[in-house]
C-alpha cells in the first residue's frame, strides 16, 4: 500500500476478552476472505498500518465508552489521511459487545450495510479490538477498516 506521512503503530498489547484468542486477527481475516470468496470477490490483504489505525480507534471507543465512527480528530477519512494512508475509497465497521470473532462477524454479515463493506471493492483491511474491563466483565469494541489505495 502506498503511504505518506507519519506511520501509526499498534499498541504492544491488546486487552483481550477471555473468549477471544490471540490469533483473532488471522481468524477475522479468514472469515472476511471466506465471505468474499463465497461472493466471488478477491481476498483482502491484512495491513499493519490499518491494524494500527483500527486498534487506535477501538482504544478511543473504549476511552469514551461509546461505539462511534468519529473520534476527537474527526471522520474516518481524516483519521486515515492523518495516519498516512493514501486512499481513494475506504469504509469502516464498528461493533461493541460481541464476545468472539464469530459473534461480531455474524452481526456484521447480517447487516446489509456492514456486509457491503466486507464485500466491497477494497484491497486492504485492518482490525482493532479492545475491552474496557478484565476477562468476561468487559465490553469489547471492534473495528474493521477497509481501503482501496490511490
Amino acid at each position: 500500500m502506498k503511504t505518506t506521512g507519519t506511520a501509526v503503530t499498534a499498541k504492544e498489547t491488546v486487552k483481550l476478552d477471555a473468549k477471544v484468542n490471540s490469533n483473532w486477527r488471522q481468524e477475522m481475516l479468514d472469515d472476511v476472505n471466506n465471505k468474499r470468496k463465497e461472493a466471488g470477490r478477491p481476498p483482502l490483504v491484512l495491513s499493519d498500518q490499518l491494524n494500527a489505525m483500527s486498534q487506535s480507534h477501538s482504544d478511543y471507543q473504549v476511552s469514551i465508552k461509546k461505539m462511534t465512527h468519529d473520534d476527537a480528530s474527526g471522520s474516518l477519512g481524516k483519521r486515515a489521511t492523518d495516519a498516512g494512508v493514501s486512499w481513494s475509497r475506504l469504509a469502516e465497521n464498528v461493533a461493541m459487545g460481541a464476545e468472539t470473532v464469530d459473534n461480531v462477524m455474524n452481526q456484521w454479515e447480517n447487516s446489509p450495510h456492514h456486509l457491503e463493506n466486507i464485500l466491497g471493492d477494497y484491497k486492504f483491511v485492518g482490525f482493532g479490538l479492545t475491552t474496557d474491563g478484565e476477562g468476561t466483565k468487559g465490553t469489547t469494541y471492534w473495528t474493521q477498516t477497509f481501503v482501496y489505495p490511490l
